[in-house]
């Protein structure tokens, strides 16, 4: 049986994990947007945000098995803006010089809704860990 002690040391590993790969996982797709939008680099830009990407994805089923309901509720909605937004950046990079305006509105959307999920995400993980904000 799993000590108090251990399950918390636990799920702050993985609030460490998840909220590192979530982060480096939305930088990259505003420095893919950069690069699309000033045609500058696309490609590696892209190679790197499917490299975060997949650590987010990866990170994501631990937390599905050591995190309380609340903070998976947060991880879940960070998690449909972070992929809806994927969704639309990769559709609209396809042809970013037809979609210049849908762009520019997903640079809003990002800081507008994406990035405050996981801020929301963060501040769930830091409560159940009893950290002070």
């Amino acid at each position: 049986m799993e000590s108090q002690s251990e399950s918390l040391e636990r799920r702050r590993t993985c609030y460490i994990t998840l909220n590192t790969a979530a982060r480096q996982y939305l930088t990259e797709r505003g420095n893919y947007l950069h690069a699309l939008q000033h045609d500058e680099g696309v490609a590696a830009s892209l190679e790197n945000l499917e490299a975060a990407r997949m650590t987010y994805r990866d990170s994501y089923p631990e937390a599905q098995m050591v995190v309380p309901t609340a903070v998976l509720g947060a991880s879940r909605a960070a998690k449909k803006r972070l992929n809806h937004a994927y969704g639309d950046l990769k559709r609209y990079g396809a042809e970013p010089s037809r979609y210049a305006e849908e762009l520019a509105n997903l640079e809003r959307h990002l800081h507008l809704e994406v990035w405050p999920s996981v801020g929301a995400l963060r501040k769930s993980m830091r409560v159940d860990l009893g950290v002070d904000d």
